[in-house]
């Protein structure tokens, strides 16, 4: 709603950030068969999660981050394949 305000001349600029720290999720790697990644509990959470946040947004999302080995091909496969991340939109920092 602040976007949709701000494009219409309603509302001043800002940024709001939101700073996760700690989350500690250990994933097991992706090989081969993407299936189990998709249908895994780690994928629910990030669904659960993300969607939530990201619900009612007209907007994508920035999500910015780093190419963690540890969780980057969860998260490309939750932007391609997830309907929730399409309300992403995933920038390297």
């Amino acid at each position: 709603k602040k976007t949709e305000l701000y494009l219409r001349g309603h509302a001043e600029p800002g940024l709001s950030l939101i700073v996760v720290r700690g989350l500690d999720v250990t994933l097991p790697p992706v090989l081969g068969n993407i299936d189990p990644v998709l249908s895994s509990p780690e994928m629910a959470f990030m669904r659960s999660m993300l969607g939530k946040f990201a619900e009612g947004c007209d907007h994508r999302v920035p999500l910015y981050g780093c190419s963690a080995f540890e969780y980057i091909q969860y998260l490309h496969l939750f932007l391609e394949k997830m309907p929730e991340g399409k309300k992403y939109q995933y920038v390297c920092g």
